[in-house]
């Protein structure tokens, strides 16, 4: 799901997880597809509940910052730990939600504007709480 919203992302993608696992985000058709969004000016928010698992993809979220494309990525080191889910929302259209992030499972829906604006408006307030 990651791939499919980062490849077909128009403007936005945000994501909360526990900590960028690297069996799903390092692997290199998600990485690829991170950095095709962000060159096609995809605004790409993370917010990383503890830390981001791989040494090397925190490096390289480090370097496309630097080279100023539209990526926010915090790594919030334990102040969500009320956090107890992982979503995924695609330009305010499409979700992913996994309700108990210590589960691998999750409910995925393509086309429901109104409940993927409330993920995404959680997840800026996520965000400011560890920005």
């Amino acid at each position: 799901i990651q791939t499919v919203f980062l490849t077909n992302a128009e403007k936005r993608v945000v994501i909360l997880c526990r900590n960028l696992a690297s069996n799903v985000f390092a692997r290199p058709e998600v990485s690829e597809a991170l950095e095709i969004a962000l060159r096609k000016k995809v605004a790409v928010d993370i917010v990383v509940q503890d830390r981001i698992e791989s040494d090397e993809l925190r490096q390289q979220l480090g370097a496309w910052k630097e080279e100023h494309l539209p990526l926010t990525f915090v790594e919030a080191e334990g102040k969500l730990d009320d956090v107890k889910l992982n979503l995924a929302v695609m330009d305010a259209t499409a979700f992913r939600l996994e309700p108990n992030n210590g589960e691998t499972r999750a409910f995925a829906c393509m086309n429901d504007p109104r409940s993927a604006r409330i993920f995404e408006n959680q997840f800026y307030g996520y965000l400011a709480r560890v920005a």
